[in-house]
């Protein structure tokens, strides 16, 4: 009888355990963070990069807003002028209501000088009378005194009009400074009201207590 050659044959445990240290090699590099994922906090979005045209736009509006608060940075102010969709009112209301503005997680463009850091804004005397100088610094430097002392109605006539009738934006270089120059007037004399009206209500509630 001869004797017949025997082939080594692979059983099933050896098979479930090759596929099982498979799956663990394959678990293990699937799941390491690659090296090039960015570590940025949850919520920062890196700033969506604006055309040539977008980006001029946007710098003039920043520079209206810094020629109202210096301490506000270029990047600051343009990646809110991003956000809120152009809206330099709106990066006002948030800068007098929060008393900063965020920088963004990437430059949008080379800051020339670190912004001035400013200190917190509270609901303190203090902090409304830094403010209120703040802005009778900026109305005097723009002659801004005789439009202060307007009448309340028609103040309120004049905003409920520009409400209305929002001009379109220029190409012509002149007439897009000049409605910047207009939106920057309109804006200091709005938020140094507001003002004068929150120290009024805060004096009420300091003659009732």
């Amino acid at each position: 009888m001869s004797h017949q050659d025997e082939t080594p044959t692979i059983g099933l445990p050896q098979l479930a355990a090759c596929l099982f240290i498979g799956f663990l090699v394959y678990r293990y590099f699937s799941s390491s963070p690659s090296p090039n994922t960015s570590t940025r906090p949850a919520g920062a979005t890196a700033p969506a990069t604006p055309s040539p045209a977008q980006l001029r736009r946007l710098q003039e509006q920043a520079s209206l807003v810094q020629g109202m608060f210096p301490q506000i940075s270029t990047n600051a102010a343009i990646w809110e002028l991003q956000k809120n969709g152009g809206s330099v009112q709106g990066v006002v209301d948030k800068f007098l209501s929060a008393g900063r503005l965020p920088e963004p997680p990437v430059p949008i463009v080379p800051n020339p000088t670190a912004p001035r850091r400013t200190p917190s804004t509270g609901a303190t005397a203090s902090g409304s009378s830094a403010k209120a100088a703040g802005y009778t610094d900026l109305i005097t430097r723009y002659n801004l005194k005789d439009r202060l002392t307007e009448s309340g109605e028609a103040k309120e006539e004049d905003s409920s009009d520009k409400k209305g009738k929002q001009p379109a934006w220029s190409q012509n270089k002149a007439e897009r400074a000049a409605l910047l120059q207009k939106r920057r007037d309109e804006m200091i004399l709005q938020a140094r009201r507001k003002l004068e009206e929150q120290e009024r209500k805060g004096k009420g509630k300091e003659v009732e207590a």
